[in-house]
């Protein structure tokens, strides 16, 4: 019978192989393939009969044989960043000890950002109510909504239902009221006072 193991080699100028065999079945073949291509400057992970599982080249990583750069995953992080909630205008709002930071995936261009905004102490804003993101929104995305949360105004709920906003290009997204008669408002100083909350999940893309 054949044995399994491997077998290191320069396939050609521009080509070179790690061959995993697999010998239990005595026809010592060849199970899996790691092939560097100089000329794509390109790792392939490839199984039996050649199929290309898992590509790494200067786009990123690609699956399955897909060979575009816009499928390519380029990056990936999580973890949690220190927001800020400030008026469009001037000054901000101060958040609640414990309520300091929001969490985030990034997975490519996509960015998922989840937490609890909550506020404490003196207000200072006067404008929009702007919260910052860890990434900013994609340059080419309209206009859009994020989920729509609750939102409670010291201990009062706000009339109808709240939405996070994302407008292109901007590093924060704002808040909007849309309440019982069909009114939209953009939430500034003058709906919330210097205590509030309001649970949040936005996704959105950024341009890389």
């Amino acid at each position: 019978s054949g044995a399994q193991g491997l077998t290191i080699y320069a396939e050609s100028t521009n080509h070179g192989q790690i061959l995993f065999a697999d010998g239990t079945t005595g026809n010592q073949a060849y199970r899996g393939i790691v092939r560097y291509d100089h000329v794509t400057d390109s790792i392939r992970v490839m199984t039996e009969g050649a199929s290309e599982r898992l590509r790494i080249d200067s786009d990123g990583v690609k699956f399955n044989g897909d060979t575009a750069a816009a499928n390519a995953l380029n990056d990936y992080e999580e973890g949690t960043y220190t927001h800020t909630i400030t008026g469009s205008t001037s000054g901000s709002w101060t958040p609640r000890s414990g309520y300091t930071s929001l969490g985030y995936t990034k997975i490519g261009r996509l960015v998922v950002v989840s937490g609890q905004l909550e506020t404490q102490g003196t207000k200072t804003a006067s404008g929009n109510i702007q919260v910052s993101l860890p990434f900013a929104i994609a340059s080419g995305q309209s206009m859009s909504t994020g989920a729509a949360f609750p939102l409670r105004n010291n201990g009062t709920s706000l009339e109808g239902t709240n939405y996070v906003n994302l407008s292109q290009g901007q590093s924060h997204f704002i808040m909007t009221n849309l309440n019982h008669a069909g009114t939209l408002t953009v939430l500034n100083d003058s709906h919330l006072d210097s205590a509030w909350e309001g649970k949040l999940l936005v996704v959105y893309q950024t341009d890389a």
